[in-house]
């Protein structure tokens, strides 16, 4: 009996011993413990079920901080682009150094749309453009929100001026205002501008001038030619594949500028804004009345009267002094 309850005793120890190197259940009933399948006591709490309304607002709340990131490095490239920029002027950037940058626009094909036959056409179109010149030429691709303003103001302002407009159209064009309105506010939504940009480097010695003060002009004149060289033979090459280049004038640079380092403020201070709503003028443009004008017109004509009455007097005082120096010369 004793033996039998020995071997029983050391076959179980076996048993377990085998059971614990295999990682498996002493209790062969029981399920094994898989490492990581036990729930802590945070997940064993019942899921509580987030709204529509709350899932959009965290995401507009990710993607806020999102966009933020981005803006805060979206201005640099542009300024490894252009270092040390002087000015703006005869649609050029001038940068130390005498050097000069003409940028131009390129209007985009729709290349999915081709098929094979067209899109090798394009892509050999601008091989060949490629292959033609030896000079410098940078591509820069300009992410832009959105904007839709001018479209809905257009359509706005047609809705308005229209005599008997069919109720139906109306309201459909009232429909069409309000979608477009919530669908640009709803999410950000990009655009891609495409720009080419031609650089080169006058030397001083190169700039040949009869006068001294003619160098600023002829230095402009010289770089100017030859950069709008460069743009028309791309645009002349390019528009073969419907690809149109336009040259970028001084106003059309600051805008690319200004969407650079103002990428989220610009959605509603539109650059555009400046020019339309004259808001670099250095004058007044709000409405006045006309009792407000017209004793703005009086100070402004009793301030000229005064000053030549001042010119007037000073003018006399001199005619004075002048014949009396004449009297003494002419006693000596």
């Amino acid at each position: 009996m004793k033996d039998i309850i020995v071997l029983l005793l050391i076959v179980g120890s076996a048993y377990v011993l085998i059971q614990i190197m295999q990682k498996k259940p002493i209790l062969p009933w029981r399920e094994p413990k898989i490492k990581g399948s036990y729930k802590t006591e945070e997940e064993e709490k019942p899921v509580r079920k987030i709204s529509a309304k709350n899932r959009q607002k965290e995401l507009l709340r990710k993607t806020e901080e999102l966009e933020k990131e981005i803006d805060e490095d979206i201005s640099i490239p542009f300024k490894k682009m252009f270092p040390e920029i002087e000015s703006f002027s005869e649609h050029m950037i001038k940068s130390k150094g005498n050097n000069f940058s003409m940028v131009a626009e390129v209007m985009p094909v729709n290349y999915f749309l081709l098929d094979e036959e067209e899109q090798e056409r394009v892509d050999n179109i601008f091989e060949t453009w490629i292959a033609q010149f030896e000079y410098p030429v940078r591509i820069y691709l300009q992410s832009r929100y959105i904007d839709l303003t001018e479209q809905i103001e257009h359509i706005e302002s047609t809705m308005g001026t229209q005599e008997n407009l069919y109720h139906k159209l109306e309201e459909y064009g009232q429909i069409m205002v309000s979608n477009l309105k919530a669908w640009q506010n709803e999410m950000p939504r990009y655009e891609v501008k495409r720009y080419l940009i031609f650089d080169i480097m006058i030397p001083s010695k190169d700039v040949k001038v009869e006068a001294e003060g003619d160098f600023e002009a002829r230095l402009y004149e010289k770089a100017f030619t030859e950069l709008h060289r460069r743009v028309m033979s791309a645009q002349r090459q390019l528009r073969k594949s419907e690809n149109e280049v336009e040259l970028l004038t001084s106003e059309g640079i600051a805008e690319v500028l200004y969407y650079s380092f103002n990428r989220k403020k610009a959605l509603k201070n539109r650059f555009r804004d400046v020019f339309d709503k004259e808001q670099m003028a250095s004058f007044i443009t709000a409405d006045q009345s006309v009792q407000k004008i017209v004793s703005v017109k009086g100070a402004i004509e009793e301030y000229e009267r005064e000053n030549k009455e001042i010119y007037t007097k000073e003018e006399a005082r001199e005619e004075n002094k002048e014949i009396e120096s004449r009297e003494e010369l002419s006693i000596k």
